[in-house]
């Protein structure tokens, strides 16, 4: 008797432990996107990619409200995006992409992000030019 009450304790448990994680889950969501779109009220935001690191991993990127330093030549340093190329949360594959660009799409289109990372990375200097709406920093 003692064994099974054990049991239904431990069932029961478990269940209250996966109901708090998803509503913590949500809420983070919520809060995420919410302090996100609250301080950001306007069209175009700069990130700063960390130096050295994948310009096509979207946690590598944080938003600055400096202009960006970069660290070395061949390397993308910041780019300016339009709020439709930043993760939303109900278009983001992961919850960490939350509020971070949307470079990990790979496509051949000259409007997508991750081409224009690929452009500014095969062509010298930064792009101060804006290119689909966005400026993209590189040190030459």
């Amino acid at each position: 008797m003692v064994n099974q009450n054990c049991r239904v304790f431990l069932k029961l448990f478990a269940m209250i432990k996966s109901i708090i994680y998803s509503i913590t889950l949500i809420a983070t969501t919520f809060l995420t996107w919410n302090s996100f779109s609250k301080t950001h009220n306007y069209s175009v935001v700069l990130f700063v990619l960390a130096p050295y690191s994948d310009p096509y991993v979207p946690t590598n990127y944080t938003i600055s409200y400096d202009e960006p330093e970069c660290y070395g030549a061949g390397y993308i340093c910041a780019i300016y995006v339009e709020d439709t190329d930043i993760y939303t949360p109900w278009d983001a594959p992961y919850i960490d992409y939350v509020g971070k660009p949307k470079v990990d799409i790979y496509s051949s289109s000259p409007s997508s992000l991750s081409y224009g990372i690929t452009r500014a990375l095969n062509e010298p200097g930064s792009d101060s030019n804006p290119y689909y709406g966005r400026i993209y920093y590189e040190l030459e």
